[in-house]
């Protein structure tokens, strides 16, 4: 099988949320291995993935732990940073706010120390 194309902005989206969907699991938290934290990883980028399908299968595995693993740590410290910035206001726990107003707290709080945005942080609020 041949290489696929460099990963799109949607995918990185998804991989984000993966990542925070995987990390934030109430059942696992910290009691996980890297494998199957990266494991867990995958599993919600396929089930969450973009709709890029392949034969009639209608799943996302086309993109294997390794690269995802490769393609999150190539990921740019901006990311992160943001995710810091997005724990900060779900620690303050604001009352009468929704998830949206949330993430545009972090993005204030992010703008203010990084000065520039890399991504479309309006997609990494947490899943449902």
């Amino acid at each position: 099988m041949g290489r696929w194309k460099n990963w799109d902005a949607e995918e990185n989206d998804v991989l984000a949320r993966a990542w925070i969907a995987a990390s934030e699991d109430p059942i696992t938290g910290t009691d996980q291995t890297c494998k199957v934290f990266q494991d867990t990883i995958r599993c919600h980028f396929i089930e969450k993935g973009p709709k890029r399908q392949l034969g009639l299968e209608n799943k996302y595995e086309y993109q294997g732990a390794a690269s995802i693993k490769k393609n999150f740590s190539d990921m740019p410290s901006d990311v992160q940073k943001f995710l810091v910035s997005l724990g900060k206001v779900r620690a303050c726990n604001p009352t009468g706010v929704d998830d949206d107003v949330l993430v545009s707290m972090a993005v204030a709080i992010h703008l203010e120390h990084t000065k520039r945005m890399e991504y479309d942080y309006k997609n990494f609020k947490k899943d449902k």
